[in-house]
């Protein structure tokens, strides 16, 4: 961009149209306006010393969707509009997008099992461990009692059975050390080679039991945790509803998915503005008719309020978010990549991102 570019640009007045959507943007605790985007933006114009006039429209009494503010700007009502905006196919089509400054990652939000917990604990997971732990001490008594037999028969000592299970159940319990028992190794040259071996093997088996059954218990309690958490593959998604806010771009995503998994999309007006309250109120009052709902993770920051709700593991697909623009500004679009560009070098975009981003990092580029 040349000179004379830069000039014209810093002339001409600008509208930017600000949608609540924290922690993108949003008025801090005195009223003034901040979010991630903001500090971006904020540092773009007063670097380019371009000439803005801000419109902040609060989430709160909104009365247009995010596609309608799109034809809003396109119309020509606005010169740039920010808050959280997903750069889609369509969209594309009738207005202009920065360089992405973050990723969209939208997630499925379902309520969390609180019967099985004991305040934030989550005890069905250490049922799991238990009943692994009894399966575990069964399988070694009955292998005991087998290996005993053996053990009783072959060495030379006056010993019991009783005290032949002992020994070869502490072994197998990870005490090796009872059966090689000074007793029984005081004259270890006069014991029989059948003795010796038995006691290597033993000791081997007592090895391979206790690396089997470590590898066995985590994999066990992994596979649990993996099968009893919903929405954890996208197979889940089969016969749920699915409830998403009407007109953002997560209800175009949900619908090109739907036909598909053979899942409902449960549309929910947003009279408040607040995506996720809105959202999860909807689904907690309707849980026996609604499954989950969708949005974008990097709105749930500001929402630690409400911990019944627990975060999928399906991600149908990651979009990036942008600055939007009206087709005619493909310059200021060029000056505001190059802006961002610099940005991004100098970390400052990072920086930002940890800032607004603490739980939510995954949402960086940087």
């Amino acid at each position: 961009m040349n000179m004379a570019e830069e000039q014209l640009l810093s002339s001409i007045p600008l509208k930017i149209g600000l949608l609540e959507s924290p922690p993108y943007i949003y008025k801090n605790s005195r009223g003034d306006i901040t979010g991630y985007e903001y500090d971006i933006i904020d540092k773009i114009v007063n670097d380019n010393n371009l000439n803005v006039e801000y419109e902040y429209i609060p989430e709160e009494g909104r009365q247009y969707t995010y596609n309608e503010m799109i034809d809003k700007l396109a119309q020509g009502e606005y010169d740039i509009i920010s808050g959280g905006i997903t750069n889609t196919y369509e969209r594309s089509k009738i207005v202009l997008f920065s360089s992405p400054h973050s990723v969209d990652i939208a997630s499925f939000y379902y309520l969390s099992d609180k019967s099985n917990k004991v305040g934030d604990v989550d005890i069905s997971k250490y049922t799991e461990i238990l009943y692994t732990i009894l399966h575990i001490f069964v399988f070694i008594i009955i292998v005991s009692i087998l290996l005993s037999i053996i053990h009783y028969s072959i060495v030379p000592s006056q010993i019991s059975y009783r005290e032949s299970l002992w020994r070869v159940a502490a072994t197998l319990f990870g005490e090796p050390g009872f059966v090689l028992n000074p007793k029984l190794n005081e004259k270890i040259y006069k014991v029989s080679s059948h003795g010796l071996i038995i006691r290597s093997v033993l000791i081997f088996i007592s090895g391979l039991i206790g690396i089997f059954l470590t590898s066995y218990t985590t994999s066990s309690i992994v596979s649990a945790n993996l099968k009893s958490k919903p929405f954890n593959d996208i197979d889940y998604l089969y016969g749920k509803k699915i409830a998403v806010i009407r007109g953002q771009s997560y209800e175009t995503l949900l619908n090109h998915y739907r036909d598909k998994f053979d899942f409902d999309i449960v549309a929910v007006d947003n009279p408040s503005g607040d995506t996720y309250e809105v959202l999860s109120d909807y689904v907690y009052n309707n849980q026996e008719e609604v499954d989950a709902f969708y949005m974008n993770s990097g709105l749930t920051t500001q929402n630690e309020k409400n911990k019944q709700f627990e975060r999928g593991d399906v991600i149908l697909e990651k979009d990036f978010l942008a600055f939007v623009f009206n087709r005619r500004h493909a310059s200021l679009v060029n000056m505001f990549n190059i802006s961002l560009n610099r940005l991004r070098d100098s970390k400052t975009l990072k920086e930002l991102c940890n800032t607004y981003f603490k739980k939510n990092q995954d949402v960086c580029i940087q």
